[in-house]
């Protein structure tokens, strides 16, 4: 526990391998009012469902691990060409062996590849790594279906940002954010992975 507040609780955890902290997550809960309503709650199923969307191709498989385990069902852009993207996905495998994936867990990690699905780079000969990850949410996610809708901006030291809308079968409830480092490859990668 960071802070303990009337209106927000401010909590950290660190996972540690070997001794060493690897990642840390620092989240903010606020204090809800379930009698409040400040505004209509926007609850417009998106335009595309997954049933509409396309698979992934089988050589963007092949270049992230990722993609074993989560069905992903790309309903604009192309994974494999630069520029915005929106894909369903629904993780298969469950995250901790034994446990059953929260909806929470299918959001973050769908959120996670905001800029995967969106590169505006050519990936073949530039990778990057996503230095941070922010999600907001506005009200809670309705698993297993998540949409990610998301757009990469790059600027010219290389550096990044990746933007996301997040949404379920019942609408968007949610945001993300990733600051992105590029890097150009010792070796182009070939088709294939």
């Amino acid at each position: 526990m960071l802070r303990e507040g009337r209106k927000a609780r401010t909590v950290e955890a660190s996972l540690v391998q070997g001794g060493k902290p690897i990642a840390r997550c620092t989240a903010v809960f606020l204090r809800v009012d379930p009698a409040l309503n400040a505004a209509p709650v926007d609850r417009t199923p998106p335009r595309l469902g997954p049933d509409a969307g396309r698979p992934i191709a089988d050589v963007a498989r092949r270049w992230s691990p990722f993609f074993t385990g989560v069905d992903t069902r790309t309903v604009d852009g192309d994974l494999l060409k630069p520029g915005p993207a929106a894909c369903w996905f629904n993780l298969e495998r469950a995250l901790v062996p034994g446990e059953t994936n929260s909806a929470l867990v299918h959001t973050v990690s769908a959120a996670d590849l905001a800029s995967g699905i969106s590169a505006v780079v050519n990936l073949r000969e530039v990778t990057f790594v996503n230095a941070d990850l922010t999600l907001v949410f506005w009200r809670r996610p309705r698993a297993p279906w998540i949409l990610l809708s998301s757009e990469t901006h790059v600027g010219d030291h290389g550096t990044g940002v990746a933007r996301g809308t997040l949404s379920d079968l019942d609408g968007a409830f949610g945001a993300c954010e990733q600051t992105l480092l590029f890097e150009r490859r010792e070796k182009p990668v070939r088709d294939g992975g």
